[in-house]
């Protein structure tokens, strides 16, 4: 009976400890998606500036790294864009009515 107990402990133990990480993973992930979500909404509101700031490593880092240079090359692109607008905007006033 004493080992049949030694299992059941250890049983208890592991199935103590898999809960523990599990949700310390799906918090950090809820952390990570809230900070997505923050982001993403101000890049919706043509807030260009902000950046995500995770350091995580992996997938989620390499995602965060694609997300800041999909906002890089959104903010350039609008730049430009105003720019040449602003050359043909500036070109049409300059031509002489005719």
């Amino acid at each position: 009976m004493n080992e049949l107990d030694n299992i059941y402990f250890f049983i208890t133990l592991a199935s103590i400890t898999i809960t523990i990480l599990s949700l310390r993973y799906t918090i950090t992930i809820k952390r990570y998606l809230e900070k997505f979500r923050i982001v993403s909404k101000k890049v919706s509101n043509k807030e260009f500036h902000t950046r995500l700031n995770i350091s995580a490593k992996g997938e989620l880092g390499e995602l965060t790294n694609n997300f800041n240079y999909m906002i890089d090359t959104i903010d350039t692109t609008i730049q430009e864009v105003q720019y040449k607008n602003l050359q043909l905007k500036s070109i049409v006033k300059s031509i002489s009515h005719g």
